[in-house]
């Protein structure tokens, strides 16, 4: 009997020692509180001194972000970087910079743990405290030199780890065999690290403002005249432990008139609850355009993930008000989606995926749920 009471303690005692497992909003949360951090800065014609030290905080901030939750909640900083760049930033990274941005977060992450560049606590700091040159400091620098590729001095993907054995040697400006094809690959992206993701046309932002500035010319009455819309939407996603749990919609809207034309664009995501299958916002947001004729506007929303919407449907169905403490019991499931174009104050077009779905976009105002 002692030793069965013995065994259960040591048991138990193991469990409690074990280190926490996130709960999936937790998870999610933390995916997303990533991406901003890496956000990309504008690159420039000309470098600045200032450059490096901003683009090491950078990456310093995000190493402290990973090396934190990494210590808090057991995840790896590299599943982190992975699904915040899948599920999250497909409207700010092409796949070619993303696959790059990707490459040079994981490699740091990877490289910091081996050196043991992580306090107890997931601090980040260069100060090595494994393997043969433990003692001694770690520090970043430029992948390619500023001084031949200026546009590239304010992007994370051209920063590396480096230790005294392995950083570039005073006054070395050749490149090696490795540095040139990354230079060939930085080149395939110049155009957006310096103005932005460009379009499926290949435009940036910058360049489809000049072509609708040019359109609209000195002629700027023509925004006053009603625009036509097509608006399509699609569920391109349900939630799977591979995106999040989320739900996604692929919106699309055109301006099939005859001339240029700025809108708001509103897109909506509904959910329903599970017990009294109450209609509530999965997600719902609004995006100012600016629209040449025939040009389109495309967007992939994704919602929470479906966890992050428990305590809400769960207040929804018990009628409880917010901050009522009840074990989660309630469910969601999405119910459909809408969008909306508004020119000048005035709908002016509207698509959903059923009819009544665009009732509840009347009531959107004082439905509960997530807008931004």
């Amino acid at each position: 009997m002692t030793t069965y009471r013995f065994t259960l303690f040591v048991a138990t005692l193991s469990l409690l020692l074990l280190p926490a497992t996130p709960a999936p909003g937790e998870v999610n949360k933390a995916v997303k509180g990533f991406l901003p951090i890496v956000r990309p800065i504008n690159g420039s014609d000309k470098a600045s001194p200032g450059d490096l030290g901003a683009l090491n905080k950078q990456m310093i901030s995000a190493m402290n972000y990973l090396g934190k939750h990494h210590d808090s909640y057991g995840k790896d900083g590299s599943d982190i970087i992975e699904l915040a760049i899948q599920n999250y930033g497909d409207e700010m990274f092409s796949s070619l910079r993303a696959s790059l941005l990707r490459t040079s977060l994981t490699r740091t992450w990877e490289q910091a743990q081996a050196l043991g560049l992580f306090t107890k606590g997931g601090n980040f700091r260069l100060i090595i405290t494994k393997g043969p040159e433990k003692g001694k400091n770690a520090s970043f620098e430029y992948i390619v030199l500023p001084k031949d590729f200026p546009h590239y001095s304010r992007d994370l993907t051209n920063l590396r780890l480096v230790t005294p054995a392995t950083r570039r040697a005073r006054g070395e400006e050749r490149l090696t065999t490795l540095e040139k094809i990354h230079a060939k690959s930085l080149d395939r992206i110049e155009g957006e690290i310096l103005y932005g993701r460009a379009d499926a046309l290949g435009r940036t932002s910058a360049d489809n403002f000049t072509l609708w500035k040019r359109d609209v010319g000195t002629n700027e009455a023509v925004l006053e005249k009603q625009p036509t819309f097509h608006l399509t939407g699609k569920i391109t996603a349900t939630p799977s432990g591979s995106n999040g749990d989320k739900w996604r919609v692929s919106f699309e809207a055109i301006n099939i008139s005859t001339h240029p034309t700025e809108v708001i664009v509103t897109l909506y995501i509904f959910g329903i609850t599970e017990k009294k299958n109450e209609i509530f916002l999965l997600r719902k947001t609004s995006v100012p355009q600016r629209l040449r004729k025939n040009q389109f506007f495309k967007k992939e929303l994704f919602t929470g993930s479906r966890s992050s919407y428990a305590d809400l449907a769960t207040r929804i169905d018990q009628n409880k008000p917010k901050g009522y403490i009840k074990p989660l019991i309630s469910s969601v499931n999405m119910r459909g989606w809408a969008i909306e174009v508004t020119h000048r104050d005035k709908v002016i077009a509207q698509a959903a995926s059923q009819p009544m779905m665009l009732d509840y976009v009347e009531r959107s105002g004082v439905l509960p749920g997530k807008r931004n």
